[in-house]
């Protein structure tokens, strides 16, 4: 067995012992920044599903409003085709033909 001295033993020795604590304190945070991990995750698994529903929700609100627009530009194209239609029959009744000066002038506002 070779010879240690007694100094280089102490010296191995408090080596280690500085060693373990490092060990213990990097195990420390390792868990920290586990545990931190985990309650990011966590949160961003509730986030995810927040931001899906909310999604989910805009989609429904936006099919909504599509659909309101689409009937509004109906009834509006109806309302255009109801006012030509008065508007000849007036012309009809009124005898105005698209000569008359008077009807253009009116007619191009």
């Amino acid at each position: 067995m070779p010879f240690i001295s007694r100094r280089a033993h102490n010296e191995t020795l408090a080596l280690i012992d500085r060693l373990r604590d490092r060990v213990t304190e990097l195990q420390d945070d390792l868990r920290q920044v586990t545990d931190g991990d985990v309650r990011l995750a966590r949160h961003a698994g509730t986030a995810d599903a927040a931001l899906t529903v909310e999604c989910a929700a805009l989609r429904a609100t936006h099919a909504a409003v599509l659909e309101r627009a689409k009937r509004l530009e109906s009834q509006v194209d109806a309302l255009r085709k109801d006012r030509d239609q008065l508007r000849s029959q007036l012309d009809d009744a009124l005898g105005y033909t698209g000569d008359n000066p008077l009807y253009v002038a009116v007619d191009s506002r």
